[in-house]
């Protein structure tokens, strides 16, 4: 079934895809390799100041995402992690992207609101 070329393939389109989400102020940086990837979230990307550990960034995103069907792992120091199997199809990366890159929207305009 040539699952080690296809999860290949898939990964170089995961990685290609999350790229996007540099997009948002709050992602300050987006790596991995293959199908295994890494968004960190930070209070400031130029200086890479992280959020407070109260503000729990890595945890809202994780449970906006959840609620849509997409599962990822808070990790500490608001890191995103995700492995997803290598039966992955283009359209379901395309999702998890779509989803993920809302619930950082949302969670970014929170964080960016006094006193939330």
């Amino acid at each position: 079934e040539r699952l080690v070329e296809q999860a290949a393939a898939r990964g170089a389109y995961l990685q290609k895809r999350l790229q996007e989400l540099r997009s948002h102020e709050i992602v300050g940086d987006v790596r991995g390799l293959g199908l295994i990837a890494g968004i960190e979230l930070v209070r400031d990307r130029t200086s890479k100041e992280q959020f407070d550990a109260s503000r729990g960034a890595a945890r809202r995103v994780w449970l906006a995402a959840l609620e849509e069907g997409v599962i990822v792992r808070p990790l500490p120091g608001d890191v995103l992690a995700m492995s997803p199997p290598f039966v992955i199809s283009e359209q379901q990366i395309d999702r998890m992207v779509m989803v993920l890159d809302g619930a950082i929207g949302s969670v970014e305009k929170e964080l960016r609101t006094p006193g939330t």
